[in-house]
């Protein structure tokens, strides 16, 4: 058995987001044959085969705790453990590491660029009252090119680069060309084994849900990037053709109070509901009741991981032609990728979903991962 070390900024369940997701369901499969530690933040855990080393959340500022508290968890692990393979999912924890100039080869998992992303979305401190915000619009520039830097010198250094699209792969051809295109390797993920079709009918009894009513949903983060915006705006063109038809978005961000406004003043409080972040059994649940998924991302999409786990529970996704999200939705039908962001495209979609649906060959997607 190989000692494998995998350092992320976010583990799940203690985060919900899809790179935490990815992290956690990948020191699951490994762990089957091999000793697998996880540096992350938060506690110390041990399970079978996996020990979690947590390091203390010192600073409001992921990428400055990573470099202080993520630095000294990682030297001293190494201090004591010889490790076979490193996996580094985030690049200020990759500095980290390369810090303790340690000879252990490296796999880079590339989920996103931190500096495109941010560059695009801008820091989170910025959507913050008073200095808090200035300061952040000032640091942002010196941020994205720093952080630009050090992905650039992560994926030269690393043994291996794994993506798992290949828009990914692209965003590493085209934004950081000295890397060799040989060292990227497209691997395969599946949604987790609990996300399955479930008894659609019993579940909507449980949760009160008209027997004529649609239920569209969406999983995002509360963020300009991910959509939620422009999908509001052009929700009242979707009620004028179906009535009947109601949006749950799971999900929390900085936007909320800004959403929760929106919906007032649009008069849709009643028809589209903000449910927060919800526990994994009923983020399943609701994926089982619902007549369809809409993924609206607007920017940088490298994998969309709540696509996969909508389809691996038999519900039909529509989406943005945004990043990786038509190499997953064309292998069912080019017609879910919808072109553009207004609601002659969202309705096309729509229409095409519920004339299609019992149709639609979602069997590749099944959930296979333990």
């Amino acid at each position: 058995m190989k000692n494998i070390l995998i350092l992320t900024q976010q583990l799940y369940p203690h985060f919900a987001g899809g790179s935490a997701k990815v992290a956690w369901q990948q020191a699951l499969t490994l762990a089957e044959e091999n000793n697998i530690t996880i540096i992350t933040p938060g506690t110390d855990q041990k399970t079978d085969n996996i020990k979690i080393i947590g390091y203390p959340i010192n600073s409001r500022s992921h990428s400055i705790n990573d470099l202080k508290s993520g630095y000294q968890a990682i030297k001293d692990e190494l201090a004591k453990k010889n490790y076979d393979q490193v996996i580094i999912h985030h690049p200020y924890l990759g500095k980290a590491f390369l810090k303790c100039k340690n000879p252990t080869p490296y796999i880079y998992l590339f989920h996103a660029s931190t500096a495109l992303e941010t560059k695009a979305q801008g820091l989170d401190l910025e959507h913050q009252a008073g200095l808090r915000s200035l300061l952040a619009k000032i640091i942002k520039p010196f941020f994205v090119s720093y952080t630009k830097h050090l992905e650039n010198k992560l994926l030269i250094a690393a043994e291996t680069i794994w993506v798992f699209s290949k828009f990914s792969k692209s965003l590493i051809q085209q934004h950081f060309p000295k890397v060799q295109s040989t060292k990227i390797q497209l691997i395969n993920y599946q949604a987790p084994a609990q996300f399955q079709p479930g008894d659609k009918e019993k579940l909507r009894q449980d949760y009160q849900i008209k027997p004529n009513a649609l239920i569209a949903l969406t999983i995002r983060r509360l963020v300009p990037r991910m959509g939620i915006d422009w999908l509001i705006d052009n929700w009242r063109h979707v009620l004028n053709k179906y009535p009947n038809i109601k949006l749950y978005i799971i999900g929390t961000g900085y936007l909320e109070g800004e959403i929760r406004k929106k919906l007032v003043q649009k008069n849709l409080p009643n028809q589209i509901f903000l449910l927060g972040k919800l526990p994994e059994q009923k983020l399943i649940e609701y994926y089982q009741l619902a007549d369809f998924f809409i993924l609206p991302t607007k920017d940088y999409e490298g994998l969309g991981l709540v696509t996969l786990e909508a389809l691996a529970c038999g519900l039909p996704v529509i989406g943005t032609n945004i990043g990786a999200t038509p190499e997953i939705l064309n292998k069912v039908s080019k017609h879910l990728v919808m072109p553009t962001t207004d609601s002659v495209a969202l309705l096309n979609a729509i229409d095409y979903v519920l004339v299609n649906r019992e149709n639609l060959d979602l069997s590749s997607f099944k959930s296979t991962a333990k």
